[in-house]
């Protein structure tokens, strides 16, 4: 039997300069959420993730969000199939054309943890 965990807007935030204090609890609480998740995932048997976008706060991941990244994907158990959805916050706006962190390194993440990236369409 498949079960699916449907998420998004995680907004996994990046070390800020001006306020370390924060910047570390927010690091520890992020994890914490992640923790949660990934024992959710492991309790319930769940077989497949859907990300609907947001997974990172910025276009440009660095630090905290990619330690975050590699912790979360990381501890999924194997098996799980991975999907995931470019959000705005991952869009690098000032870019001529339309570039989303996801789309931009879907090969890295699929060879390093199977995930599956579907590609940013705007409607309307």
């Amino acid at each position: 039997m498949s079960k699916t965990l449907l998420m998004s807007d995680t907004h996994l935030k990046p070390y800020n300069e001006n306020n370390h204090n924060l910047s570390l609890w927010e690091k520890n609480a992020q994890r914490y959420a992640l923790d949660k998740i990934i024992n959710t995932i492991k309790e319930r048997g769940i077989t497949k993730i859907i990300h609907l976008g947001d997974l990172l706060e910025t276009a440009f991941p660095k630090d905290f969000e990619l330690e975050l990244i590699d912790y979360f994907f990381g501890n999924i158990p194997k098996g799980v199939e991975i999907n995931i959805i470019s959000g705005n916050h991952e869009l690098d706006r000032d870019s001529t054309r339309r570039t989303y962190y996801w789309e931009f390194m879907k090969e890295f993440y699929k060879e390093k943890y199977g995930i599956i990236v579907y590609d940013y369409n705007e409607i309307g």
